[in-house]
């Protein structure tokens, strides 16, 4: 994930091609990878995301993941 993402103040969204994803499986996401494009709604934070993985994995790298195959794009959050 680049550095300039602030995981605090960036939202996530779900692109065409990620909406895709939860209707096909066609990528082969992991379980993990999987629940976390799912729980992206456009409105929470990395950090906000973060809660649903304790434990579980690494949120950077999860939505490095899912930025890299275009199934999310960063948002700025409004106030």
């Amino acid at each position: 994930m680049p550095d300039t993402i602030d995981l605090n103040t960036t939202g996530f969204a779900k692109t065409a091609l990620g909406q895709q994803e939860i209707q096909d499986r066609s990528l082969g996401l992991s379980p993990l990878v999987r629940r976390t494009l799912v729980l992206v709604d456009g409105k929470r934070s990395g950090a906000e995301l973060s809660v649903f993985l304790v434990g579980k994995g690494d949120i950077e790298a999860v939505l490095a993941q899912l930025l890299d195959l275009g199934c999310i794009e960063a948002q700025a959050r409004s106030s």
